[in-house]
């Protein structure tokens, strides 16, 4: 509010305005929007053009269509310590602003002797501050499967925020990362902690949603080879539940034969991530039939079976061993393989065969058939090799290679070589012939001699 003081300057000027006086000065200074971050400092210009000595300087607030003063001339109305120095250019300062401090400001010039009104100037104040989370969703969100979930983190803060989502795993489908609220289709695998982060140039603040879907159980069963026991199996039942599955049954159908291990629990702390397992083993034939798992909980129960036959996993790929890329080997190398097989491999039968060119197509004629025996390696590992020794060299062989497992089952592989003599082939034979040479005239030396 006006002082009695500031009220009769003020009175003055519109009786000088009423009678017409001209204005004495100008403002030079024209309406600003001056920003400052909070707990900084300002200042408001108010300059004159002549910049007159006798002149006073009238500072208000305006709040709710009324003015607090501020200064009369060099005079500090006001007890607000924000409000510092007035400096000689009518320019005022505040130290230490907050968001009281933010809204309009006046700057009203007048000389001293009350001959009349220069005119105004009007600012703004404008407070800036690090964002602050003013409407969030509640940090533990509860929800059933398939319901909508909204998770929100609006804040306030000058400048205004932008807005980023990180999270540990899948993503709702169309979330928006630069949004400050996302509204999805509450899932399993949708289940964790959503971190959203409200920034500007002052700082920033982060708000953490945990979202906990709860459903029925998801039920798997499946059967895999016991460890390094190829023909014993385990049957497996591994159940995903939001709560903890209130019980989890695997039992073989008509022989009242339940799993033989308890429940396995891999991470107490994130239910979603919790699997909880029976296992069957299977040690032989009358073990096989059809196993079934359930799991119920307060959302429902869940059921899934599977056979289990004598079906057996074939023997995986053979795989050539430094196998050069153009096809071409010495007589003196060896063709080198090896493949993986749950079940010992009883043999690898190698088949050569010679291609010739023929008018129009190749053809193969049969040169050999051999059997290998199986060199066997750490894990499953079955190795094999053939030599090419007695093998005419400059020619193209086509190399079968089956490995035959102990239930007569195969993998084989077919591979194109063409088969050169080796430097060492060569040398050596140059070294016989010269030999032969030196025998030959060493037999007909002495047959002179002895003539």
């Amino acid at each position: 509010m006006y002082s009695i003081k500031s009220t009769s300057v003020l009175l003055t000027l519109f009786i000088l305005q009423a009678f017409g006086l001209s204005l004495a000065d100008e403002i030079l200074t024209k309406s600003k929007i001056y920003e400052v971050p909070e707990g900084g400092r300002v200042v408001l210009d108010c300059e004159l053009k002549d910049n007159p000595n006798e002149t006073r300087t009238l500072w208000t607030k305006i709040v709710d269509e009324k003015k607090d003063t501020i200064y009369v001339g060099t005079y500090r109305y006001t007890k607000d310590k924000h409000f510092g120095k007035r400096f000689e250019n009518n320019s005022i300062e505040i130290v230490n602003a907050n968001k009281d401090d933010e809204g309009m400001y006046e700057c009203m010039l007048t000389i001293d002797n009350n001959s009349g009104i220069f005119n105004t100037v009007v600012h703004q104040l404008v407070i800036q501050y690090k964002p602050i989370i003013k409407d969030a969703s509640p940090q533990l969100i509860s929800i059933v499967e398939n319901a909508d979930v909204t998770i929100s983190c609006n804040a306030e803060g000058v400048p205004k925020p932008s807005y980023t989502w990180e999270r540990k795993g899948e993503w709702p489908k169309n979330f928006n990362k630069e949004a400050s609220s996302n509204t999805f289709k509450a899932e399993p695998n949708l289940s964790g902690a959503y971190f959203c982060n409200a920034s500007n140039i002052l700082g920033s603040v982060t708000n953490t949603f945990n979202v906990d879907v709860r459903f029925a159980p998801e039920v798997s069963i499946s059967e895999t080879v016991a460890g390094d026991q190829p023909n014993i199996r385990n049957v497996i039942c591994l159940v995903r539940s939001n709560p903890k599955p209130e019980s989890i049954n695997l039992y073989k159908v008509g022989a009242g034969v339940t799993a033989r291990e308890e429940a396995v629990i891999e991470d107490e702390n994130n239910p979603i991530l919790t699997k909880y397992t029976r296992i069957f083993t299977v040690h032989d034939e009358k073990d096989y039939g059809e196993y079934t798992c359930t799991a119920r909980n307060v959302y429902g129960e869940t059921r899934k079976s599977h056979n289990v036959t004598m079906e057996r996993p074939k023997p995986e790929k053979v795989h050539l061993i430094d196998f050069p890329e153009n096809g071409v080997m010495t007589d003196d190398s060896e063709l080198e393989w090896y493949l993986k097989s749950p079940y010992d491999i009883n043999r690898f039968d190698v088949v050569v065969s010679k291609v010739t060119q023929s008018t129009p197509k190749l053809s193969k004629s049969l040169i050999k058939a051999v059997e290998v025996k199986p060199r066997q390696t750490e894990d499953y590992e079955f190795k094999g090799s053939f030599r090419f020794d007695e093998l005419e060299t400059d020619n193209t062989y086509t190399i079968l290679i089956q490995a035959v497992n102990a239930y007569d089952q195969k993998s084989e592989v077919e591979v194109d070589v063409h088969l050169q003599k080796s430097s060492s082939s060569s040398a050596n034979q140059s070294l016989i012939c010269i030999l032969l040479i030196l025998a030959i005239n060493l037999y007909h030396f002495g047959s002179i001699r002895l003539h």
